[in-house]
Parts: structure tokens; sequence; C-alpha cells
């Protein structure tokens, strides 16, 4: 069990960023410090399509952001944990479940997710929305190598602590900042009707903390392109900066 310090330390830090700059960072961090993952994904997944929330990798940030790309534009469709979860009788709430590579029968699917980036399994922490409208999956997932089994097992006991809270955390900022879709969406909408969707979206995505390659990998997009609209979105809003742009979403800035 973990000493109850160092975690309460680093819950709280998640939970004081929520909505805020610096979520992502404490998000990882809390990962990173009490996981000791390899790579760290989560995914926004729901009739309408797939979101990238976290791409993260200590050793290869390059690389992850590549699978996430490549899982967000089809390799979800593939996912057996998904598959699961969308079948005909979900059940909201949050599951856990470890994954060994080599029990996943889809090769290809192993092949790309994990063989050929040295990953040999994955635990993964699913919240399901609620039965009745369209069905929203929350998907958090911590990767190790393929010799890491006892790395696996310290981290599965740990999220039994720690999981529920981070995959509440998780979902409660993607609510407040998500895709245009969220409370900060709402806001610069309400500041700048102007803004095209994608310099929304990106608009979005940097107040919330995420870095331009981070919202390329999300997006499907070239780095230079994301560059432009966030020029663009600035521009439209009257800001010059990251810190600028969240002073407006708060309202401290004026119009």
């Amino acid at each position: 069990m973990l000493r109850p310090a160092p975690l309460a330390e680093e819950l709280a830090r998640v939970v004081a960023a929520l909505g805020r700059p610096g979520f992502l960072g404490a998000f990882t961090g809390a990962c990173d410090a009490l996981f000791a993952a390899d790579q760290v994904t989560a995914f926004a997944v729901a009739p309408e399509g797939v979101r990238c929330l976290v791409a993260h990798r200590p050793r290869g940030q390059r690389l992850v952001e590549a699978l996430c790309r490549d899982y967000a534009a089809a390799w979800h469709r593939r996912d057996p944990l998904l598959r699961a979860a969308g079948s005909a009788t979900p059940s909201p709430g949050l599951s856990m479940q470890a994954v060994a590579a080599a029990a996943i029968p889809d090769a290809d699917y192993r092949a790309r997710l994990f063989a050929t980036v040295g990953l040999g399994g994955k635990i993964a922490v699913v919240l399901q929305g609620p039965a009745g409208a369209p069905r929203r999956v929350l998907t958090w997932n911590l990767y190790f190598r393929s010799r890491a089994g006892n790395a696996m097992a310290r981290a599965a006991a740990r999220l039994a602590e720690a999981g529920p809270v981070l995959a509440a955390a998780l979902e409660r900022h993607d609510a407040l900042t998500g895709a245009g879709e969220g409370q900060l969406g709402g806001r610069l909408r309400e500041l700048c009707p102007g803004l095209s969707p994608r310099e929304l979206e990106v608009a979005v995505r940097i107040a919330a903390g995420q870095g331009v390659a981070e919202i390329a990998a999300a997006l499907g997009l070239g780095p230079q392109t994301v560059i432009t609209f966030r020029r663009r979105a600035y521009a439209k809003l009257g800001v010059a900066s990251r810190a600028g742009l969240f002073a407006r979403c708060l309202g401290l800035m004026p119009g």
C-alpha cells in the first residue's frame, strides 16, 4: 500500500489543477510518480469520434503521439476492451483490467500498438457514461515494457487506491475543457463567436494545457497547421500567449 502522504499529495495536486493549464502536467506527473508506467494515453470515445486526451511517454514523446494519431484514426475499432465496453448491455461506471500483449488475439493490433514499440502489456481504466444517451467511454491506459511484469502488478495495486480519483479528475477536466464542447469551449464561443471550429478546438486545448505537438497528434494535423490556427485564434481573441488566453477565459482580461 502507498504511504498516505505521497498518495494524498499527488491526488491533491491533480484535483487542484482541474480546468487549468497545468492539469495535464499534474496528471502525467502523478502517473509517473505512482505507477512508473512506460507510456500513458487517454481517449474520449463517442459516436461522433475519438479524441486523444493524454499522450505521454517519458522516453519517446513523438512515438506516443504517432501511436495516438493511429489509434484515434482507426485502431480504436479493433481495441478488445472498447469492443467489450460497446457490447449490447454495457454497465456504466468504472472498470479496470490488466491486459498482456501476448493474450490479444488480433495480431496486427498487437504488433502496431505493443510489439513494434517494445510494450508487453497495459492496465486500462475504463469509465462509461450512463445508458440511454449516446454512449461515451473514457479510457485511460498505463503501458509497460515487455519485461515489466512486476511493475504492472505494483501499478495494479496502487490503482485500487488512486485510480478512481484520477479517472474522475480526467473526466471532469475534459468536461470543463474538452474539444470546444466543455465549459471552456462555451466561454470562448461567448467571447468570440467568429472563431472557426478548428480555431476554437485548438484554443481550448491550448488553454487546457496541451502543447503544439500534442494537439497535432490529437487532431491529426501538422504542427505548423496547429500554429496557424493558434495565431488566428489569438488574433481574434486579442491575446498573445497561453497565459493571456487563460486570463480571457476567466474574465480577467477585458474583451
